[in-house]
């Protein structure tokens, strides 16, 4: 079967999003699929990820959008910082019809993607579109492929919804809504990277399956295990850091372990990797602890480096949250601490969330809780992990291997093919 995915970002760059993009198209190449992946000439721009793209055919879409001119790749996970100009611009960018502008890609992206995707389609008779969102130039790009091949089958995958629970990532959030139905009413088939984003992302297309982020079986079998050596107990953070993920109860926890002289603070280093580097220190400086916080920022940088970094913490700290119809969201870098095979705390800010809870039961990566826990139970693991440390002996959390390739992009990859095998 001949594919035609459109993906904004390929090779990958740094994020997990785009990572996914590239390992979906390897995935389907290496099953048999004749990939034909639609990108953005933008890449010159980025540092991108030396992949191996195999028989994979790459065509670069001329590209005039907000990041042709600042030439950057970073990407800010706060969404409510800046000037009220900055912030007015970011709900332009995100909103119709001014993303056809503003927001990535850009119409002369649209347009090209339009033209050599029709194109492609019937000199190479593609079968099946893969459009990854976002950014919603993508959509728009494959929604009109569909409108000129009404034969061809269009699968649409979702990282994340496209307008948030409060509305404000968007202006006219109601009119937003009506427009993204409208986009996607021709969809065949949607698929999304967890079970929280399934219920709302459902309204635009009951057909719906969750293809997790995952990752690369191969990666983690190469990844060197070595027992901590770090002269100080590390905890890292690695990706953007959003409004909704907070972690005051681990600073509660090292903070009451401290003043009761069960640990000594200043043999604690807090990590952090991403483009949030600010917000990250902002968030630590309000603690009140007598021995201010050790803190390394490493700013955005490679996922290989992020992997490296990952493996020599002592704890990798997860931070994710879910609302009242939007539960389990799934960061990506949790399949990157995955496979570094280290301590993962998650905090989760919200309520109960039975998949997540279901997940750490099974494989048992770590230790798991809530913001409004009590911080008893984080209190306890805490301590255990920072005494085997000062002690030079290996954590006591052991992962569930077994288990872990159901989380594979292998197992994921099989589990998409059945989709469109057999549903489309």
């Amino acid at each position: 079967m001949n594919v035609l995915v459109i993906s904004y970002a390929f090779p990958p760059l740094k994020t997990m999003a785009s990572y996914r993009n590239y390992l979906i198209a390897k995935g389907l190449d290496n099953l048999g699929y004749e990939i034909n992946v639609l990108s953005t000439s933008n890449k010159k721009y980025y540092p991108t990820q030396n992949e191996e793209l195999n028989s994979i055919k790459v065509d670069y879409l001329p590209t005039l959008d907000y990041r042709s001119f600042n030439k950057s790749s970073s990407i800010s996970g706060i969404s409510k910082t800046g000037s009220p100009l900055k912030r007015l611009f970011r709900r332009l960018k995100n909103s119709y019809p001014l993303n056809l502008v503003l927001d990535l890609g850009g119409l002369l992206y649209i347009i090209a993607g339009i033209s050599k995707g029709n194109r492609l389609i019937r000199k190479n008779k593609c079968q099946l579109i893969i459009s990854n969102y976002p950014p919603v130039s993508n959509l728009i790009i494959a929604s009109w492929l569909k409108f000129l091949n009404p034969q061809i089958k269009w699968i649409v995958d979702f990282h994340h919804f496209h307008i948030s629970s409060d509305g404000q990532n968007v202006i006219f959030p109601n009119f937003q809504k009506r427009w993204i139905h409208y986009l996607l009413k021709k969809s065949d088939y949607l698929i999304t990277v967890s079970e929280g984003l399934t219920k709302r992302l459902s309204q635009l297309n009951p057909r719906i399956e969750v293809i997790e982020l995952s990752f690369d079986e191969s990666e983690h079998k190469a990844e060197p295990r070595d027992i901590d050596t770090n002269y100080l107990f590390t905890i890292t953070y690695c990706g953007s850091l959003y409004d909704q993920q907070t972690f005051r109860i681990l600073k509660n926890v090292v903070i009451n372990l401290h003043e009761n002289g069960k640990i000594n603070v200043a043999k604690i280093k807090f990590v952090y990797a991403g483009a949030n580097d600010k917000e990250w220190v902002s968030r630590l400086k309000q603690s009140n602890v007598s021995v201010p916080f050790i803190i390394q920022n490493l700013g955005v940088i490679s996922r290989q480096k992020c992997l490296n970094l990952m493996n020599k913490s002592n704890i990798n700290l997860l931070l994710s949250w879910n609302e009242k119809d939007l539960k389990t969201i799934i960061p990506g870098k949790y399949y990157d601490y995955l496979l570094a095979a280290k301590p993962i705390v998650l905090i989760i800010n919200g309520e109960k969330d039975i998949a997540w809870e279901n997940r750490f039961k099974a494989l048992k990566p770590g230790f798991m809780c809530y913001e409004k826990d009590q911080i008893e139970d984080l209190e306890q693991f805490i301590l255990k992990e920072y005494d085997n440390w000062k002690l030079g002996l290996e954590s006591n959390v052991k992962m569930n291997n077994e288990l872990l390739s159901n989380h594979s992009i292998n197992t994921q990859i099989k589990k998409l093919d059945a989709i469109i095998q057999e549903k489309i």
